[in-house]
Parts: structure tokens; C-alpha cells; sequence
């Protein structure tokens, strides 16, 4: 009986070790596609947010516009009346198209061409007659 016991009790502490093996490794498994996914989307956003950056880059290089530094009056001098203006919380927002100011701008094809579909705009907000903020558009 004693020799019974002990096979019992090898075969159940056997089964235990190999039932928690298997659950590990399940585990393992899931955590380890779970990070693989995160990791996925993580490159997937840093190379979006990459890619607007160096295309922001290029648009406001090409017309020359620093957000805080340039003046209005050079904005109106260079690229002309926008398509639309808006007050918002104090500041003008000045809308022009993109793609029109393409055969004036050369330097802008590049970066337009990342995008041939789409109508793409530039927003400036214009404060105390500089530009404070530089948005693009592409809609």
C-alpha cells in the first residue's frame, strides 16, 4: 500500500508540475503576443507622429514661417490675402490652401505629394500681429 501511495502521489505531484508547466506557458504565450501588439502599435504611432513632424517641417520651411517669430505682414506679403479669416479666443486664424500656393512655392511639392488626394490648408493664428501658431490641415 505504501508503494501505492507513492506512485499516487509521484504520478499526482507529476501532473500538478506538468498542468502548472502548460499554464505557464499559456501564459507566457499571451503575454508575450500582448507585448508584441503593444509594441506594434507603439511603432505605428511614433512613426505617424514622425511622419506629420517632418511633413509639418517641410510646409512651414517651404514658406517660410516660424510659429512665435514670423510677422503678419510677411505672411500677407508672401502668400497674399487667405482664403479665410475667423476670430478665435482672441487670435485670427488665417486659412490658406496649400495646394494653391504650390506653383508659387515649389519648395511645397514634396511634401504635397505625400498626400496627392487630399486638399490640404494651413491655419495660422495670429496674434499682436505675429504668427503664434502654425496648424496644417489635411482634410
Amino acid at each position: 500500500m505504501k508503494k501505492f501511495t507513492t506512485v499516487a502521489l509521484t504520478t499526482l505531484f507529476a501532473s500538478a508540475l506538468l498542468s502548472t508547466s502548460v499554464m505557464a506557458s499559456d501564459w507566457l504565450k499571451s503575454a508575450s503576443e500582448s507585448v508584441a501588439g503593444s509594441v506594434k502599435d507603439s511603432v505605428k504611432e511614433s512613426t505617424k507622429a514622425a511622419t506629420d513632424s517632418a511633413y509639418n517641417s517641410m510646409v512651414t520651411t517651404a514658406l517660410g514661417l516660424v510659429e512665435g517669430k514670423t510677422k503678419a505682414a510677411y505672411v500677407q506679403e508672401k502668400l497674399g490675402e487667405p482664403v479665410s479669416k475667423k476670430t478665435t479666443e482672441g487670435a485670427e486664424i488665417w486659412t490658406y490652401s496649400l495646394n494653391a500656393l504650390e506653383a508659387k512655392y515649389p519648395g511645397l511639392t514634396p511634401a504635397l505629394q505625400q498626400f496627392p488626394q487630399t486638399q490640404q490648408q494651413i491655419e495660422l493664428s495670429v496674434t499682436d500681429a505675429v504668427v503664434k501658431k502654425i496648424n496644417i490641415i489635411k482634410a
